[in-house]
């Protein structure tokens, strides 16, 4: 199995790259910005890209959409719940002074416990609302202990809920009930930062232990 990132943009957004070493075919997470990167790492790893995955559509995360999607020609997947949110992606630039064009909307929904095949492997997609209302996490089924979380959780944190549509609430739950279940050992791969394990994040993560709360 390949994994393999490189943070993109002025949010240094992580985008990832999953793929199968035999069949060499990949799915990316997240092409926030920088499409050329994004391609020149899927380039080193030799492999066709099928599927771009979307964790939420905040402008971070999408920004290269069509540019990466136009190159690989991959099917683009993200939740329905985020649809409106991703439409407005030019005023959430604006919020940030920049200049953003709407990427063309996804071709295929995304759904909870919905599998995607990348060659051999199988993702699951484990929907996290509360960072936004369309949020996903997405589980690689056939290694055991690996999820990528976008702005779900982080090492030592968890995603911003005063933006479009967050809830803190949401969030904690899905947290709670979604991917701490999963297991200590499990390596969470968050949208920002480094790796960390959930069993780490269970034990100190100040958002989730009563007594370290921030």
């Amino acid at each position: 199995m390949i994994v393999d990132s490189i943070p993109v943009g002025m949010f240094q957004c992580n985008c990832y790259l999953i793929g199968d070493e035999k069949r060499r075919t990949g799915v990316l997470i997240d092409p926030g910005a920088e499409g050329d990167e994004i391609l020149a790492m899927v380039a080193r790893h030799g492999v066709e890209i099928t599927d771009i995955i979307v964790t939420h559509a905040h402008l971070d995360h999408v920004c290269a959409l069509d540019p990466v999607r136009a190159a690989t020609n991959a099917r683009v997947h993200m939740n329905p719940r985020d649809l409106p949110l991703f439409r407005e992606v030019s005023a959430q630039g604006k919020l940030f002074g920049l200049r953003v064009e709407k990427p063309a909307d996804p071709e295929n929904s995304l759904a909870h416990e919905q599998r995607i095949a990348c060659g051999d492997l199988t993702l699951r997609i484990i929907e996290t609302p509360g960072h936004s209302p369309g949020s996903v996490s997405v589980l690689v089924e056939d290694q055991a202990g690996i999820v990528f979380t976008g702005d779900t959780l982080f090492a030592g944190s968890i995603g911003r809920t005063d933006l479009w549509g967050g809830s803190y609430e949401e969030i904690i739950e899905s947290i709670k009930a979604r991917l701490l279940p999963l297991g200590r050992d499990v390596t969470v791969y968050p949208g920002h930062g480094c790796a960390t394990t959930v069993g780490e994040e269970k034990e100190s993560n100040p958002f989730l232990v009563p007594g370290l709360a921030i």
